[in-house]
């Protein structure tokens, strides 16, 4: 329980400091830590904002959890 409390503070933080500039990054950290609505969530984010890292998000192993996800084919 320790670690889930610690992950989700690390998360926030991570947002706090990065959103508008890292939304790929933080969907990946989303689909690493298991909550696949928060990660297509900022994907949809990235592709708002035209983040870069979307060019290599299908190929990032940090998103293989995603795959079986009927959203993914829209990604």
């Amino acid at each position: 329980m320790g670690n889930r409390l610690e992950l989700g503070e690390a998360i926030r933080e991570l947002i706090e400091k990065f959103a508008d500039s890292a939304a790929v990054q933080i969907a990946e950290v989303q689909a690493i830590s298991g909550d696949p609505d928060a990660a297509f969530e900022w994907l949809e984010k990235a592709y708002s904002m035209r983040d870069g890292g979307l060019a290599e998000m299908k190929s990032s192993r940090h998103f293989r959890s995603l795959h079986g996800d009927p959203r993914w084919r829209r990604c």
